[in-house]
């Protein structure tokens, strides 16, 4: 995978804390590798939390998470 796939992305992913998608993948890449832990970092999902099963896809799509 590119790492240039990291800079990419700039989709909303939670509208409640203005999260986008590049600073979570940013964040996974930093090494927060569970939801909780991108949560601390970005505070994606720490609103209303609709945004948790996408935050959860991009994990689990990420080349960082471990199966």
């Amino acid at each position: 995978m590119n790492e240039n796939f990291f800079y990419q992305r700039s989709e909303k992913v939670c509208l409640c804390k203005d999260v986008t998608e590049e600073e979570i993948l940013n964040s996974i890449k930093n090494g927060n590798i569970t939801v909780e832990a991108i949560a601390d970092d970005t505070e994606a999902t720490t609103g209303c939390g609709t945004c948790l099963p996408e935050v959860e896809k991009i994990l689990k799509n990420s080349r960082y998470y471990n199966k």
